[in-house]
Protein backbone atom coordinates (compact mmCIF):
# COMPACT_ATOMS: atom_id res chain seq x y z
CA UNK A 1 0.00 0.00 0.00
CA UNK A 2 1.19 3.65 -0.79
CA UNK A 3 2.89 5.20 1.98
CA UNK A 4 1.72 8.85 2.72
CA UNK A 5 4.90 10.36 2.36
CA UNK A 6 4.60 14.09 2.38
CA UNK A 7 4.81 14.61 6.13
CA UNK A 8 8.12 11.85 6.27
CA UNK A 9 9.61 14.57 3.43
CA UNK A 10 8.82 17.68 5.03
CA UNK A 11 9.92 16.94 9.01
CA UNK A 12 13.47 15.21 7.73
CA UNK A 13 13.86 18.26 5.34
CA UNK A 14 13.10 20.97 8.17
CA UNK A 15 15.55 18.17 10.32
CA UNK A 16 18.05 17.84 8.53
CA UNK A 17 18.24 21.67 7.23
CA UNK A 18 18.55 22.83 11.03
CA UNK A 19 21.08 20.48 11.65
CA UNK A 20 23.08 21.76 9.19
CA UNK A 21 22.55 25.25 9.99
CA UNK A 22 23.53 25.15 13.62
CA UNK A 23 26.72 27.00 14.79
CA UNK A 24 28.83 26.79 18.17
CA UNK A 25 28.05 29.37 20.82
CA UNK A 26 30.66 32.03 20.76
CA UNK A 27 33.10 32.28 23.67
CA UNK A 28 32.46 28.78 25.13
CA UNK A 29 34.27 26.15 25.18
CA UNK A 30 32.84 23.46 22.74
CA UNK A 31 33.79 19.34 22.66
CA UNK A 32 33.06 19.12 18.85
CA UNK A 33 33.76 22.15 16.39
CA UNK A 34 30.51 20.76 13.97
CA UNK A 35 27.44 18.80 14.43
CA UNK A 36 29.09 16.74 11.66
CA UNK A 37 30.64 14.50 14.39
CA UNK A 38 27.24 13.37 14.77
CA UNK A 39 27.23 11.56 11.79
CA UNK A 40 24.01 8.90 11.58
CA UNK A 41 22.17 10.58 13.88
CA UNK A 42 18.93 8.30 14.74
CA UNK A 43 15.51 10.33 15.39
CA UNK A 44 13.99 9.66 18.36
CA UNK A 45 11.45 12.48 18.13
CA UNK A 46 8.46 11.98 15.76
CA UNK A 47 9.37 8.63 15.85
CA UNK A 48 5.74 7.93 14.19
CA UNK A 49 6.72 9.87 10.95
CA UNK A 50 10.17 8.46 10.49
CA UNK A 51 9.44 5.04 11.18
CA UNK A 52 7.67 4.68 8.04
CA UNK A 53 10.95 3.96 6.38
CA UNK A 54 10.31 0.57 7.28
CA UNK A 55 7.86 -1.59 5.51
CA UNK A 56 6.11 -2.33 8.73
CA UNK A 57 6.60 1.27 10.25
CA UNK A 58 8.71 0.26 12.69
CA UNK A 59 6.11 -2.17 14.74
CA UNK A 60 8.33 -4.73 15.05
CA UNK A 61 11.89 -3.26 15.86
CA UNK A 62 13.36 -3.90 19.14
CA UNK A 63 15.90 -2.95 21.00
CA UNK A 64 17.79 -5.44 23.31
CA UNK A 65 18.86 -2.85 26.41
CA UNK A 66 20.15 -6.03 27.90
CA UNK A 67 22.67 -6.81 26.26
CA UNK A 68 26.29 -6.66 27.32
CA UNK A 69 29.36 -4.98 25.70
CA UNK A 70 30.44 -8.95 24.28
CA UNK A 71 27.20 -8.72 22.53
CA UNK A 72 28.60 -6.57 19.91
CA UNK A 73 31.89 -7.25 19.93
CA UNK A 74 32.90 -4.87 22.08
CA UNK A 75 32.31 -2.22 19.26
CA UNK A 76 29.33 0.46 19.92
CA UNK A 77 29.34 3.81 18.25
CA UNK A 78 25.55 5.20 17.85
CA UNK A 79 24.11 8.28 17.66
CA UNK A 80 20.91 9.73 18.02
CA UNK A 81 18.45 13.13 18.19
CA UNK A 82 16.22 13.76 21.32
CA UNK A 83 14.19 16.25 22.66
CA UNK A 84 14.38 17.79 26.50
CA UNK A 85 10.90 17.66 27.97
CA UNK A 86 11.30 20.50 30.23
CA UNK A 87 11.54 22.93 27.18
CA UNK A 88 10.35 23.13 23.37
CA UNK A 89 13.34 25.20 22.20
CA UNK A 90 16.06 22.58 23.12
CA UNK A 91 16.99 19.40 21.30
CA UNK A 92 19.68 17.63 21.91
CA UNK A 93 22.50 15.58 19.88
CA UNK A 94 24.30 12.90 21.44
CA UNK A 95 26.63 10.01 20.52
CA UNK A 96 28.03 7.62 22.64
CA UNK A 97 31.09 4.92 21.73
CA UNK A 98 32.86 2.92 23.16
CA UNK A 99 36.51 3.49 23.91
CA UNK A 100 39.85 1.92 25.03
CA UNK A 101 40.81 3.50 28.68
CA UNK A 102 44.39 3.08 27.56
CA UNK A 103 43.53 5.95 25.10
CA UNK A 104 41.94 8.10 27.89
CA UNK A 105 45.14 8.37 29.95
CA UNK A 106 45.16 11.67 31.80
CA UNK A 107 41.92 12.75 31.15
CA UNK A 108 39.61 10.23 33.48
CA UNK A 109 39.85 9.83 36.76
CA UNK A 110 38.68 6.42 37.12
CA UNK A 111 39.51 3.00 34.85
CA UNK A 112 37.15 0.73 34.55
CA UNK A 113 36.80 -2.40 31.87
CA UNK A 114 34.77 -0.45 29.44
CA UNK A 115 34.58 3.53 29.22
CA UNK A 116 32.28 4.64 27.24
CA UNK A 117 32.90 8.40 25.60
CA UNK A 118 29.25 10.34 26.06
CA UNK A 119 29.15 13.12 23.36
CA UNK A 120 26.05 15.55 23.59
CA UNK A 121 25.51 19.14 21.61
CA UNK A 122 22.73 20.88 23.12
CA UNK A 123 21.24 22.81 20.39
CA UNK A 124 18.76 25.91 20.33
CA UNK A 125 16.07 26.14 17.28
CA UNK A 126 15.47 29.82 17.74
CA UNK A 127 18.82 31.04 17.96
CA UNK A 128 20.81 28.34 16.05
CA UNK A 129 23.58 27.74 18.22
CA UNK A 130 24.32 24.81 20.33
CA UNK A 131 26.84 24.31 23.37
CA UNK A 132 28.36 20.92 23.43
CA UNK A 133 30.43 18.88 26.06
CA UNK A 134 31.86 15.54 26.91
CA UNK A 135 31.79 12.69 29.67
CA UNK A 136 34.02 9.43 30.27
CA UNK A 137 31.25 6.39 31.65
CA UNK A 138 32.45 3.47 33.18
CA UNK A 139 31.38 -0.42 33.46
CA UNK A 140 32.37 -3.52 34.98
CA UNK A 141 29.89 -5.74 33.98
CA UNK A 142 27.35 -4.82 37.10
CA UNK A 143 28.07 -0.94 38.18
CA UNK A 144 28.30 2.17 36.52
CA UNK A 145 30.17 5.32 37.27
CA UNK A 146 31.39 8.84 35.89
CA UNK A 147 35.11 8.73 35.20
CA UNK A 148 35.87 12.12 34.08
CA UNK A 149 34.45 15.60 35.16
CA UNK A 150 34.38 17.54 31.86
CA UNK A 151 30.94 16.48 31.39
CA UNK A 152 29.72 17.03 35.06
CA UNK A 153 30.99 21.04 34.80
CA UNK A 154 28.77 21.50 31.01
CA UNK A 155 25.76 19.65 32.81
CA UNK A 156 26.13 21.15 35.47
CA UNK A 157 26.35 24.68 33.87
CA UNK A 158 23.39 24.05 31.82
CA UNK A 159 21.39 23.43 34.82
CA UNK A 160 21.13 19.69 33.55
CA UNK A 161 21.99 17.38 36.38
CA UNK A 162 22.13 19.00 39.94
CA UNK A 163 25.97 18.47 40.94
CA UNK A 164 25.70 19.67 44.72
CA UNK A 165 23.90 16.85 45.78
CA UNK A 166 25.38 14.33 43.03
CA UNK A 167 27.45 10.97 44.64
CA UNK A 168 29.54 10.60 41.45
CA UNK A 169 27.72 7.00 41.02
CA UNK A 170 26.06 6.81 37.38
CA UNK A 171 22.49 5.80 38.79
CA UNK A 172 19.77 7.02 36.52
CA UNK A 173 19.93 8.65 33.05
CA UNK A 174 23.56 7.78 32.22
CA UNK A 175 23.67 3.90 32.19
CA UNK A 176 20.09 3.87 30.54
CA UNK A 177 21.39 5.76 27.89
CA UNK A 178 24.69 3.55 27.32
CA UNK A 179 22.51 0.31 27.65
CA UNK A 180 20.33 2.01 25.30
CA UNK A 181 23.17 2.39 22.71
CA UNK A 182 24.62 -1.14 23.45
CA UNK A 183 20.90 -2.02 22.16
CA UNK A 184 21.17 -0.01 19.29
CA UNK A 185 24.13 -1.42 18.31
CA UNK A 186 23.01 -5.35 18.73
CA UNK A 187 19.53 -4.34 16.70
CA UNK A 188 21.59 -2.38 13.56
CA UNK A 189 23.46 -5.35 12.68
CA UNK A 190 20.06 -6.98 11.70
CA UNK A 191 18.40 -4.27 10.50
CA UNK A 192 18.57 -2.35 6.66
CA UNK A 193 19.02 1.49 6.98
CA UNK A 194 18.71 4.42 5.21
CA UNK A 195 21.73 7.46 5.83
CA UNK A 196 20.69 10.97 4.69
CA UNK A 197 22.19 14.54 4.41
CA UNK A 198 24.01 17.13 2.37
CA UNK A 199 27.94 16.25 2.07
CA UNK A 200 29.81 17.31 4.97
CA UNK A 201 26.90 17.56 7.07
CA UNK A 202 25.29 15.73 9.85
CA UNK A 203 22.70 13.13 8.29
CA UNK A 204 20.02 11.64 9.50
CA UNK A 205 20.37 7.05 10.35
CA UNK A 206 16.55 5.56 9.61
CA UNK A 207 16.15 1.74 10.04
CA UNK A 208 14.54 0.58 7.03
CA UNK A 209 14.08 -2.84 4.56
CA UNK A 210 14.17 -3.17 0.90
CA UNK A 211 9.89 -3.10 0.54
CA UNK A 212 9.93 0.11 2.97
CA UNK A 213 13.07 2.09 1.12
CA UNK A 214 11.68 1.47 -2.31
CA UNK A 215 8.28 3.15 -1.48
CA UNK A 216 9.52 5.91 0.68
CA UNK A 217 12.14 6.77 -1.74
CA UNK A 218 9.79 6.14 -4.61
CA UNK A 219 10.17 9.64 -6.38
CA UNK A 220 14.01 9.62 -6.32
CA UNK A 221 15.65 11.82 -8.58
CA UNK A 222 16.73 9.91 -12.15
CA UNK A 223 20.80 10.02 -12.47
CA UNK A 224 22.39 12.20 -14.94
CA UNK A 225 22.17 10.56 -18.36
CA UNK A 226 19.65 8.50 -17.59
CA UNK A 227 15.86 8.02 -18.38
CA UNK A 228 14.70 6.09 -15.62
CA UNK A 229 15.51 5.55 -11.85
CA UNK A 230 17.66 2.80 -10.67
CA UNK A 231 16.63 -0.30 -8.56
CA UNK A 232 17.39 -0.08 -5.10
CA UNK A 233 19.37 -2.36 -3.05
CA UNK A 234 16.96 -5.49 -2.81
CA UNK A 235 17.64 -9.31 -2.32
CA UNK A 236 17.18 -11.50 -5.38
CA UNK A 237 16.32 -14.92 -4.82
CA UNK A 238 18.05 -18.12 -5.92
CA UNK A 239 17.20 -19.74 -9.75
CA UNK A 240 18.00 -20.82 -12.73
CA UNK A 241 19.19 -18.97 -15.71
CA UNK A 242 18.75 -20.11 -19.62
CA UNK A 243 22.60 -19.90 -21.27
CA UNK A 244 22.64 -19.12 -24.32
CA UNK A 245 24.46 -21.80 -25.67
CA UNK A 246 22.24 -24.14 -23.98
CA UNK A 247 20.82 -25.49 -21.02
CA UNK A 248 20.61 -23.61 -17.36
CA UNK A 249 22.91 -22.50 -14.74
CA UNK A 250 22.22 -21.75 -10.89
CA UNK A 251 22.33 -18.28 -10.05
CA UNK A 252 23.09 -18.35 -5.99
CA UNK A 253 21.08 -16.02 -3.41
CA UNK A 254 22.21 -11.94 -3.84
CA UNK A 255 21.98 -8.61 -3.39
CA UNK A 256 21.66 -6.37 -5.91
CA UNK A 257 20.63 -2.33 -7.10
CA UNK A 258 21.83 0.66 -6.34
CA UNK A 259 23.32 1.60 -2.58
CA UNK A 260 23.61 5.38 -3.50
CA UNK A 261 21.26 7.85 -4.85
CA UNK A 262 20.09 11.39 -4.20
CA UNK A 263 16.15 12.57 -3.04
CA UNK A 264 14.78 15.97 -2.86
CA UNK A 265 18.65 17.07 -3.72
CA UNK A 266 19.49 14.71 -0.80
CA UNK A 267 22.43 12.23 -0.46
CA UNK A 268 20.58 8.73 0.69
CA UNK A 269 23.03 5.56 1.39
CA UNK A 270 21.25 2.28 1.43
CA UNK A 271 22.82 -0.10 3.86
CA UNK A 272 21.87 -3.92 4.05
CA UNK A 273 22.24 -5.32 7.60
CA UNK A 274 25.57 -6.88 8.52
CA UNK A 275 23.76 -10.24 8.69
CA UNK A 276 22.23 -10.12 5.09
CA UNK A 277 25.77 -9.38 3.85
CA UNK A 278 27.14 -12.39 5.90
CA UNK A 279 24.59 -14.32 4.36
CA UNK A 280 24.72 -13.06 0.62
CA UNK A 281 28.41 -13.55 0.97
CA UNK A 282 28.10 -17.19 2.10
CA UNK A 283 25.41 -18.09 0.08
CA UNK A 284 26.03 -21.04 -3.09
CA UNK A 285 24.33 -21.62 -6.18
CA UNK A 286 21.33 -24.30 -6.21
CA UNK A 287 23.06 -27.89 -7.09
CA UNK A 288 19.44 -29.76 -7.22
CA UNK A 289 18.82 -30.72 -10.72
CA UNK A 290 16.43 -28.63 -12.62
CA UNK A 291 13.76 -30.51 -14.70
CA UNK A 292 12.06 -28.82 -17.87
CA UNK A 293 9.00 -30.02 -18.98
Amino acid sequence: MRKNTQEFEDKLETMIDFLSLTIPKRNTEQAVKSLNYFKKAEPFVDVDVFSKASSDDGENRILFIDAEPADVGNNVDVSFVSKFEDTNSTISLQRIRLVKPKLLRGKIAYYMPYIFEHTVAFLDSITATYDSGRQYIGYDGKHWKICGDMGHRFLGRLGKVDFDNYSGIAEDDFPVQCRMAIGMEFTRYYEWSVEIGYAEQPTIYLATDPVGASEIFKLRDIPNGKKRRTALRNWVREHWREKRSGGYTGVKKHLRGAEKFTWNGLNVTIRPSRDDLKIAKNATSPTSTMVVA
